[in-house]
């Protein structure tokens, strides 16, 4: 035998395996039955105007903000995840919380104006009756207790 032959045989067979591999491996490939993720892989979270679902937590670096509105059973903090807001259940601060302000001075600084009902309890309500005065009113809108803040 000549070595060209040889060479040329050598090529052959080479080109006869690597085509005999691509086939078995064409053959071995099943398409998925179902577009995901019924069955098969999970879909991925992408731009759209479907609704989607993301299972396990979801970690967002940057701003994560929304058009219409975003859900979740519960909202951890990044840093922190002993601070939470659970909107159907017990919230965990760190800080001072404000309502009606974005600068609150205590733990919970309530801002309103004279007369509006700044807390409900029960049938009572607390509301300003001035810059330094608290009246404390029953569910018949009378005037209970004042509080001053000088008394």
């Amino acid at each position: 035998m000549t070595k060209d032959f040889l060479n040329s045989l050598t090529l052959f067979l080479a080109i006869l395996i690597f085509a005999l591999g691509a086939v078995l491996a064409t053959i071995a490939w099943t398409e998925p039955t179902s577009a995901p993720p019924a069955g098969n892989v999970p879909a991925p979270i992408n731009v759209g105007n479907q609704a989607q679902t993301k299972e396990g937590p979801l970690t967002a670096v940057g701003a994560l903000t929304s058009n219409t509105a975003l859900y979740s059973p519960i909202f951890y903090d990044l840093d922190n995840t002993s601070w939470y807001i659970n909107p159907s259940g017990t919230s965990v601060f760190s800080g001072n919380v404000g309502i009606g302000t974005t600068s609150p001075e205590g733990k919970l600084d309530i801002q309103t104006s004279a007369g509006s009902v700044a807390i409900k309890i029960n049938t009572f309500t607390l509301r300003p009756i001035s810059a330094t005065e608290l009246g404390v009113y029953d569910s018949g809108g009378n005037l209970v207790a004042t509080f001053d803040e000088g008394s």
